[in-house]
């Protein structure tokens, strides 16, 4: 499989499960072959930290998802980079994004669901993506229900790194709390 041009988009200017979540798989990707680039709004903690780690980040104000000059910025920034995919993870970026990816010909847009949102918002799974990807089997589960195809969805769970096995450290907490090494 060839390497995959991407381009993530996020609307958040939060450092939550989202962004945490957005930060890692865009490292874990890179580190398979993949060339990413993400499109936040300014100043957020996502960009600084993925800068810090040598992507290149495009800003642009997203305060409402009507913002025809930030569809017309990503779609040049689509049609610059040559992107395969666009990856959108909030609510205005997924319209502004979408819309942007939809007027520039790409040919995969995929949006990550990793909560359960009101049923108005349903739309943004269902009219711009070509692909949901759900973090789990409960979101997959709300978004049919709200009316998204399941042959539109995958589930690809969170990963997290394993931790490395614990040293036999007991006898070190046993001394700090004065229990003896009978005291379960």
């Amino acid at each position: 499989m060839k390497p995959l041009r991407i381009l993530h988009s996020e609307s958040s200017n939060g450092w939550g499960g989202q962004e945490h979540r957005t930060f890692k798989e865009m490292l874990a990707l890179r580190e398979r072959g993949h060339a990413l680039e993400l499109v936040c709004v300014p100043g957020t903690r996502l960009g600084e930290r993925l800068g810090a780690e040598g992507f290149t980040v495009h800003t642009t104000p997203m305060c409402s998802g009507a913002n025809v000059t930030a569809i017309a910025h990503m779609r040049r920034i689509l049609k610059q980079g040559r992107f395969d995919m666009l990856n959108t993870h909030s609510g205005r970026d997924s319209l502004l994004g979408g819309a942007a990816a939809r007027l520039s010909g790409m040919p995969l847009i995929v949006r990550t669901a990793t909560w359960r949102l009101p049923s108005r918002r349903a739309r943004l799974y269902t009219w711009l993506p070509h692909k949901v990807v759900a973090v789990g089997q409960s979101v997959m589960r709300y978004l049919v229900s709200e009316g998204v195809s399941q042959q539109d969805i995958v589930t690809i769970y969170t990963g997290i790194v394993k931790p490395q096995p614990m040293s036999r450290a007991s006898s070190t907490l046993r001394a700090e709390l004065g229990l003896s090494a009978r005291t379960p």
